[in-house]
């Protein structure tokens, strides 16, 4: 099943062992094949992952895994050989190169909170959002919407919330559950599990108002003191000990008390009958919270309080949805897939970070390491996948009031598992109703009929899956849905602000910026940009370099950035070519000067015995540096003296063709046998183009292009003869060739023989010279004015020459001839290659 140096006895340790905690991360294969698969260290090198190819774009594939956190290895086995993406971060490992990334466990970020007049001006019209669109997949054909229909949509939905009140949210009949602050903790949550609620407000009838909230979070932290060695809550004060009493402890457990050591009070956040859907909304949003209280009293003092209702994003989505459902057109952004738009949290792609957590975990995790990713991280609920990382089943805070029925927060959590909990919750609660838990929906529906989902009762989140697999892709609840139709919060932080404006970022680059840089202050970017410009920078270099490796905004420049720029500068490199190379390859300045840097330029010094071909080399391939010299450049170097090249050819390529070094040594030794075979003389600088050639392209690629060939009447001894002659036409794409071919031949009458011989036209330019000269010789043909068509003499010369052959030679008609080759240069111009034809527009 695996190639040799992929020995499946490598495998030590597991990636289901109970409590492990997963990371999915999105994998992608940019490059085309057949058939793409994935193994890496992370499944022990035993797992060939299959890879889904993309709609709409033939060459990407994708694959989502779950990984543990750390660091890892990876590489796609791609029609049968395996590889490694250039375009990710690689080293050279023991299976050769392979790429790299880390996943790390992140504690979401609390959102900041915006100021009540900001938030009620963003939800009005949001002057961006069309501009914020990003492909959640890969190169996905992403749908076009209009900055005015985006206003349209905000605004129409702004006045829908500012016109009707929190009335509306009323039943017509129902029941809502308060609870005696007084009531003993461990009755509490037995009354919420029983009553299949996740919170409930609370009542002080000495003070006679209600003065908070008991939530699922609550029994959370509970649980959590409960397990913790030395904590003064005990399991019978659990079922002793008041609401208020917990309250309390509280506050003093999470340091909210006053100079005196007093629990500082809060003021419970409600809402009036009266108040609009939007000032309801901006309440939740807000203040993080998951209800508010709809109270009517019937004095100004506020006595007398009545609980009406228990307003939700979810019932006012269900107001929205009601509402707008047979006017949904009106609404252009309603008509968005959700991938086309920054809604929800997803899988991070390979190498990419966020500040929003996303993790999984598998059944046969502990209850404990549950509870803690829902406090630390400040997420809702966790997705629950088996071993093909498909969803089965989602653990969510109000999961946890169970437990109080039956006293089974007694057993130790550790010891329990997440299946073992959902089982207890579906077990001792009858009227829990499973097909509310596990909502999914696919990248592709669109934001209505995920609002219109959202907007059933007792859905608070969905779950992206993948068709078919049910493989996690990532999350969207309420806040998000939320936040979407006002306006994001991003659009408005310093970061994005800074991006945009002070580095010419685009929003939607600066969005994806943002996800991978946080600064509240301009100081460290100011000084990087300065740093820059004082090197040579451009501005659009500056915009290129940040949008590649954000970053660098918050690198110190005293210590990471000068002593690189610095060191460049003392080897002579012009100032116009150091910011090329490093705008190109912004890697370099996360590199370490003294372990890569300097090793690469010492050891590139030794072989081309000039700065000024160091420089041009790096111009080039700016990713030159990044590679261990040692480990990859020296040892291909190696072979090539051992199979007689000379060093000067070596020398040569290295400045002119760099890439071609840039392989695997075990790779490069067979590549180097191959030229050899095909008849190629390492003495010969034309065997050092063939390596860079075949060094260009897969086997796989070299097979289907050959029998490309053969299908255009090319011979395989004529393919590697024009190979022989001409190695770098291999690199031509297939429709170039074909299109070239077709008109060559059916349009000049060519032979597929005479193409072979002369390889190196197939790279000509169509418009500039192909179409023009053809078309122009094909009429002095007709003409008279030459008696045949010469291939190389017609596409071979220079423009000059061959205006001096075919144009000024014939001086009594040259400035008619002229004008007929203007003629057909202009002409050229509408000729393109459809699929493989070349057609006339």
């Amino acid at each position: 099943m695996y190639a040799a140096d992929m020995n499946s006895a490598r495998f030590s340790g597991g990636v289901t062992t109970t409590g492990v905690v997963l990371f999915p991360i999105q994998f992608t294969w940019p490059h085309g094949g057949r058939s793409v698969f994935l193994s890496g260290s992370f499944n022990g090198w035993t797992e060939l992952v299959p890879m889904s190819q993309v709609e709409g774009c033939p060459n990407v594939f994708q694959a989502v895994y779950a990984v543990p956190h750390g660091s890892h290895e990876y590489k796609f086995l791609v029609d049968g050989e395996w590889r490694h993406d250039e375009q990710q971060p690689h080293k050279n490992g023991e299976y050769g190169i392979v790429n790299t990334f880390d996943a790390r466990p992140m504690l979401m970020e609390v959102p900041q909170v915006q100021s009540c007049s900001d938030t009620m001006t963003s939800m009005e019209v949001d002057n961006g959002l069309v501009h914020r669109i990003s492909a959640v997949a890969l190169n996905q054909a992403m749908p076009r919407i209009s900055e005015e229909d985006i206003q349209v949509s905000r605004h129409r939905i702004a006045l829908y919330l500012t016109g009707h009140t929190a009335y509306e949210l009323l039943p017509e009949s129902g029941k809502v559950v308060a609870l005696d602050v007084a009531l003993p903790v461990k009755q509490a949550f037995h009354i919420l599990s029983e009553q299949g609620i996740p919170l409930a407000p609370l009542w002080d009838f000495h003070k006679e108002k209600f003065v908070g909230v008991v939530s699922a979070s609550d029994f959370i932290l509970i649980l959590r003191e409960l397990l913790k060695h030395g904590s003064n809550l005990t399991e019978e004060e659990l079922e002793t000990h008041s609401i208020a009493a917990w309250k309390q402890g509280k506050a003093y457990m999470t340091g909210q008390v006053d100079g005196h050591g007093r629990p500082i009070p809060k003021d419970l956040i409600y809402a009036s009958p009266c108040d609009n859907l939007k000032d309801v909304a901006l309440k939740i949003l807000q203040n993080g919270i998951a209800i508010v209280p709809v109270i009517h009293s019937s004095s100004e003092d506020g006595s007398h309080p009545q609980l009406l209702h228990l307003a939700s994003l979810s019932g006012i989505l269900k107001c929205m949805c009601r509402y707008f459902k047979h006017c949904a057109n009106s609404l252009p952004i309603l008509q968005l897939p959700i991938y086309a738009i920054p809604l929800g949290t997803w899988v991070p792609r390979i190498g990419e970070t966020s500040s929003r957590s996303f993790a999984m975990l598998r059944l046969t995790a502990s209850l404990s390491s549950a509870l803690n990713m829902l406090v630390e991280a400040k997420v809702s609920s966790i997705p629950i996948v088996d071993d093909n990382d498909s969803l089965v089943d989602i653990y969510c805070r109000s999961d946890i009031t169970a437990l109080a029925k039956g006293r089974a927060y007694t057993h130790n959590l550790n010891e329990m598992t997440v299946q073992q909990a959902l089982q207890w919750g579906q077990d001792s609660n009858p009227p829990y109703e499973r097909t509310q838990r596990c909502q999914m929906c696919l990248r592709t529906d669109t934001l209505l009929k995920v609002m219109e989902q959202l907007s059933n009762p007792g859905v608070r989140r969905l779950v992206i899956v993948e068709a078919g697999s049910n493989r996690v892709e990532g999350i969207i609840s309420l806040t998000d849905i939320f936040r979407c139709l006002s306006s994001s919060s991003n659009e408005h932080s310093f970061t994005v602000s800074y991006l945009k404006n002070k580095c010419g970022l685009s929003l939607e680059s600066a969005l994806r910026a943002s996800k991978h840089v946080h600064f509240e202050t301009p100081e460290n970017p100011d000084s990087v940009i300065a740093v820059l410009k004082n090197h040579g920078f451009s501005e659009t270099q500056i915009t290129r370099l940040i949008g590649k490796r954000p970053r660098i905004l918050i690198s110190d420049v005293k210590r990471t950035i000068l002593p690189k720029l610095e060191f460049f500068v003392s080897k002579g490199v012009s100032m116009p070519v150091l910011a090329y190379v490093l705008s190109s390859n912004p890697a370099l300045f996360a590199t370490s000067l003294e372990n890569q840097i300097v090793p690469s330029y010492n050891f590139l010094s030794n072989v081309l015995k000039s700065d000024e071909k160091i420089f041009l080399a790096l111009k080039r391939y700016p990713r030159l540096m990044g590679y261990n010299p040692y480990d990859v450049l020296s040892s291909n170097i190696n072979t090539l003296l051992a199979k007689g090249v000379a060093e000067c050819n070596i020398a040569s390529t290295l400045c002119s063709l760099p890439a071609t070094f840039v392989r695997s040594p075990d790779k490069f030794k067979d590549m180097v046998e191959e030229a050899k075979n095909m008849g190629f003389n390492p003495c010969k600088p034309v065997f050092m183009v063939a390596l860079f050639a075949m060094n260009s392209m897969s086997k796989p690629t070299w097979k289907r292009k050959i029998e490309v060939f053969k299908k255009l009447g090319w011979s395989e001894e004529e393919v590697l003869e024009a190979f022989r002659r001409y190695p770098t036409f291999v690199r031509v794409s297939e429709d170039k060739f074909v299109g070239t071919t077709d008109f060559l031949v059916n349009k000049m009458g060519f032979s597929p023989s005479v193409i072979a011989k002369h390889p190196r036209i197939l790279l000509t330019s169509m418009e500039k010279k192909i179409v023009p000269r053809g078309l122009f010789a094909l009429d002095l043909l007709s003409k008279g004015v030459i008696k045949r068509l010469n291939l190389k003499s017609l596409f071979g010369p220079s423009d000059y020459v061959f205006i001096e052959k075919f144009i000024k030679r014939h001086k009594a008609e040259a400035s008619q001839l002229l004008k007929l080759y203007h003629e057909k240069l202009d002409l050229s111009k509408n000729w393109r290659i459809d699929g493989c034809k070349l057609q006339h527009l």
